[in-house]
């Protein structure tokens, strides 16, 4: 995981990288990010740098997960394990699930938590709340798909529609292309219209429907599948069809050196 210190860049985003929401602008001040509320603006800075969130109702920034933050992990995904379909899941994710998951792939994809740390009652950072999450994970274990990751986003009850999902969304991609992955997915559930607009305000588009692939809640559930790639599909490949190798993807680590 990352160390304290200034952000690292090792690798240059590609032009085409991190979209944004069309009401987000981007302007660099005092090194930190603060979106204000839905038409607020979405100020860039280096991936991974912790950034700030000045919401109506408090103070978000978005930092790296921590061992500690696991619980709340549960917190957060268990209602939609089991209140809803957005999660093919049936039984709670425990914590030791979540342990084992974060221990093994949390330095090859970046795991970024939101944090409310001050409220309008003037409660102090100290009791700071994580409030939702994002994380990358594999597509596929072949060695073939490493350069292809899943991204996915929840966010706590009571907390939607104050722009944490774009903000923890937007850093994720930018953490992802500096190191180098060139496809993400995003797999939904339909119908989530929220998902979908949030996927496709960032450049993702829609590449297919897997259709009653689940059972949940007395119904067969259909996925759609939405990807966002950091070149036009196709544009590695050499006139043979067989393009140079691409570097492995970095470790999180390697170039985020301050997600804490």
């Amino acid at each position: 995981m990352g160390t304290s210190g200034s952000a690292v860049f090792r690798r240059h985003c590609h032009a085409g990288g991190t979209s944004r929401p069309a009401e987000a602008t981007h302007a660099q001040k005092a090194g930190e990010t603060e979106v204000t509320g839905a038409a607020g603006a979405d100020r860039a800075k280096p991936p991974g740098q912790a950034g700030r969130i000045a919401g109506v109702t408090g103070e978000i920034r978005v930092r790296g997960a921590r061992e500690a933050d696991i619980p709340a992990f549960c917190e957060i995904v268990n209602p939609y394990i089991e209140n809803t379909t957005a999660n093919f899941r049936t039984e709670p994710q425990l914590p030791d699930d979540w342990l084992d998951e974060w221990k093994r792939f949390g330095d090859r994809y970046p795991w970024l938590v939101a944090v409310d740390g001050g409220h309008a009652d003037g409660e102090q950072a100290g009791n700071e709340r994580v409030v939702g999450l994002a994380y990358g994970s594999p597509w596929r274990t072949r060695r073939a798909y490493d350069w292809t990751v899943e991204t996915t986003v929840y966010i706590r009850a009571g907390h939607q529609r104050r722009g944490i999902g774009r903000a923890l969304y937007g850093r994720l991609l930018e953490i992802l292309d500096a190191q180098g992955f060139h496809s993400q997915i995003g797999v939904i559930v339909l119908p989530n219209a929220s998902s979908v607009a949030l996927h496709e305000a960032f450049g993702f588009v829609h590449v297919g429907t897997l259709r009653d692939v689940g059972y949940k809640q007395g119904a067969w559930r259909s996925t759609g599948l939405w990807q966002r790639c950091r070149e036009p599909a196709g544009a590695g490949e050499s006139a043979g069809g067989a393009g140079d190798q691409p570097s492995p993807p970095l470790t999180v680590s390697a170039v985020t050196a301050d997600i804490f």
